[in-house]
């Protein structure tokens, strides 16, 4: 297929790049293939882009995620604040429920890391947008 990329600076040796595509009765219909740049990007092989081409203007879920210390009074007014909304989040507990390199496996991951301090750690995502405190 051609996507062969060799990611040994990111400790990943030679891998396909990221893509969607959909097949309907053996021939592809569409493919989302991201880009050969060299940061390991993850743009259009996203479920939001084949959702978009499947349902164009279709609602999507809200994905929301709570990055927290424990008992830190933000994180709980904010965890109130999405269920009394009903929205499903998830919560994790920083140094419990994850570690740093679980965010550098995606733009959107490193990019928290770029403009968060891990020691001074509150963050709600939505959709992989965040608001820090």
């Amino acid at each position: 297929m051609g996507m062969l990329v060799n990611k040994n600076d990111l400790g990943f040796g030679d891998r396909s790049l990221r893509y969607s595509m959909l097949v309907r009765d053996g021939v592809i219909e569409k493919m989302f293939a991201d880009s050969r740049e060299a940061f390991d990007p993850f743009g259009v092989s996203d479920a939001d882009s084949m959702l978009d081409y499947l349902a164009p203007g279709a609602r999507k879920p809200i994905n929301a995620t709570v990055f927290s210390r424990d008992r830190y009074p933000f994180c709980v007014r904010a965890k109130g604040l999405l269920s009394d909304a009903n929205i499903a989040f998830e919560g994790l507990l920083l140094n419990r429920n994850y570690q740093e390199r679980s965010l550098r496996q995606s733009p959107e991951g490193l990019n928290y890391l770029r403009s968060s301090s891990m020691a001074n750690l509150s963050e709600v995502q939505m959709n992989w947008k965040h608001g820090s405190r």
